[in-house]
């Protein structure tokens, strides 16, 4: 074969990989985002506010459920894929499918009918320690429907999620950090990996409970609801 055409094939190859690689966008300072089929949002967090005010009570220092939920206005937003990572993704596992459910905001940006996401995990202690040692850590959505845009003007985007932290006794809400798109996440493998960079194996315990009704589900969504409505309070007040 001669060199001009192993110098075509080079070509190619790179340009295949280019095409299937990921984009990575940070996203922080929008409003909304359109968030296309296979895209992922990730939303980093800081969690070094629970650490703190555990050791000041001599408590475990890593908390133990994560609850958190993610409101735009109300819509045709479809299904998203939940991932729970550590910062940097040594230690990540998947929640699965969640969908979005109908409910309503009050808060002094925003009022008015909205759609949440919400999602809740239960920690082993190894996987707690794994995830939250380093003080942060990230929520992975990957868009499993059509295109859809998020987004609750005047806020931003990384505004429009709110996680609480609780164990033993402590709940705080975790801080916002940045937000990431991530366009051709399609592209990447997604499971459990459970591994850390030091090869440690790290046992999951996932809280058993029934299906919740229409009910409860709408119950806890005002719930969810009116802390993010707290929590935008504070960061409108903060932006003045």
């Amino acid at each position: 074969m001669s060199l001009r055409c192993w110098f075509y094939i080079a070509i190619l190859s790179v340009r295949g990989v280019y095409a299937g690689a990921i984009v990575s966008t940070d996203i922080s300072s929008e409003t909304t985002q359109v968030v296309r089929t296979g895209d992922r949002l990730l939303f980093h967090l800081f969690t070094w506010n629970f650490a703190s005010n555990a050791e000041r009570l001599n408590l475990p220092l890593y908390a133990t459920d994560l609850s958190f939920a993610l409101a735009t206005p109300a819509g045709d937003a479809g299904a998203f894929e939940a991932t729970v990572e550590s910062e940097g993704g040594a230690v990540s596992f998947v929640l699965g499918e969640l969908n979005f459910v109908p409910g309503t905001l009050s808060a002094s940006g925003y009022t008015g009918d909205v759609s949440t996401l919400q999602g809740y995990l239960h920690f082993s202690p190894q996987l707690s320690a794994a995830i939250f040692k380093n003080g942060g850590m990230v929520i992975a959505l990957r868009n499993l429907g059509p295109d859809v845009r998020l987004g609750l003007e005047p806020y931003l985007v990384r505004q429009n999620l709110f996680a609480t932290l609780s164990g033993a006794g402590v709940s705080v809400g975790a801080l916002p950090g940045w937000v990431e798109l991530e366009a051709g996440a399609e592209t990447r493998i997604y499971g459990m990996r459970l591994s850390s960079m030091e090869g440690e194996d790290f046992p999951v315990t996932l809280a058993e409970a029934p299906e919740p009704s229409p009910a409860v589900s709408l119950l806890s969504g005002g719930v969810f609801l009116l802390a993010l409505s707290g929590l935008l309070k504070r960061l409108a007040r903060s932006r003045r």
